[in-house]
């Protein structure tokens, strides 16, 4: 991943590639878009090789048609994100980021008990 760095067209594109693991040109257009047009689609291929180009996803070519498939996990992707947001604000600490997000969101029962076994998960290693 060269850079964690989307837009969010770009994030709105890498949602729909993630979600189907693999969509064509036409399947991402019509799922972010209401009333596909040419334009429209023209616009989704140029952010697929945007997204090409940054290493966040390859092209394959299934029968005539274009498929695309992401190279990067949601899950890798936000961590790096996180990460060099962590670096940039916090000296490279994610505990002001999990804090502030935990002290300003409610969270439900079963989410702190998720969130107390992963603090507890991490203690043991």
């Amino acid at each position: 991943m060269k850079d964690s760095g989307l837009t969010d067209h770009e994030l709105a594109v890498m949602e729909e590639v993630w979600q189907h693991g693999a969509a064509t040109i036409r399947q991402i257009t019509d799922a972010i878009h209401d009333d596909p047009t040419t334009a429209k689609y023209a616009t989704v291929q140029r952010q697929l090789d945007r997204l090409e180009a940054k290493g966040f996803i390859r092209r394959r070519k299934a029968t005539r048609i274009n498929e695309f498939e992401p190279i990067v996990s949601r899950s890798d992707f936000l961590g790096h994100t996180l990460q060099r947001l962590a670096d940039r604000l916090c000296s490279g600490s994610l505990t002001p980021i999990v804090a502030n997000i935990a002290t300003r969101t409610s969270l439900s029962k079963k989410q702190r008990a998720a969130l107390q076994d992963l603090i507890e998960k991490i203690d043991e290693d």
